[in-house]
């Protein structure tokens, strides 16, 4: 009797083995899972300039200043994100003072529109974001990937001499990007270049041009 139970249990043993074994082999069959990944760039570009501006207008710094970008996929640094028009201190700034004795017309100051306002052309990169690796396949992407809450944010940057000074914030529509070719081995796409739909206040513009790139992660 007793040696008919431990038979039974030897059975038992063996078949819960090579349960155990064979689900091993089958996570040991299978591809590793890759994930995948998002890459954003945002661009500017036509830049256009006209105030009315108080954010430098205190000696000895005043009027010109270089603006940096805060937006919905990078901060601000110093780095000409808002490339204005005229070499000053070793960056390309803008005026960014309109007030007496910086007021316009005056072609120093100004380099647009008789002189009384600013612009600055030269698609620059302003911001970039890259997702973790996602887990799922990137065939789940496309032909449409959508990019909404697109903004900028500028700011005239300052050093030693206090803080950033806040010029305006420039709102984009939500766009609808056509990525190619399939998704599932890599694709990208470009939004266009878009113009505001708001500004606040209404002081700068500019054009934006989004690239998302989808890919899949490394296993």
């Amino acid at each position: 009797m007793e040696l008919r139970r431990l038979h039974a249990r030897e059975q038992e043993n063996r078949t819960i083995i090579g349960a155990i074994l064979l689900v091993a082999i089958v996570f040991s069959a299978s591809p590793a899972w890759a994930g995948c990944m998002i890459y954003i760039v945002d661009y500017n570009e036509n830049r256009y300039v006209w105030g009315p501006l108080t954010q430098e207008c205190t000696a000895p710094r005043a009027p010109f200043g270089n603006w940096g970008v805060d937006s919905n996929h990078s901060l601000k640094y110093d780095g000409e994100q808002f490339r204005g028009w005229t070499n000053v201190e070793g960056h390309v700034e803008w005026n960014s003072c309109t007030d007496s004795p910086y007021d316009p017309p005056n072609c120093y100051y100004y380099n647009w529109s008789d002189c009384t306002e600013q612009y600055a052309t030269g698609v620059r990169a302003y911001a970039s974001w890259i997702s973790d690796s996602l887990p799922w396949d990137c065939d789940v992407y496309g032909p449409i990937y959508t990019v909404s809450g697109t903004f900028m944010r500028l700011y005239e940057l300052d050093d030693f001499f206090g803080g950033d000074d806040f010029v305006t914030e420039l709102t984009y529509p939500t766009v609808n990007i056509t990525v190619s070719p399939s998704c599932a081995s890599g694709c990208s796409g470009d939004s266009g270049w878009m113009i505001p739909s708001s500004g606040n206040p209404y002081v700068a513009t500019a054009s934006v041009n989004v690239h998302v790139d989808i890919f899949p992660a490394s296993p």
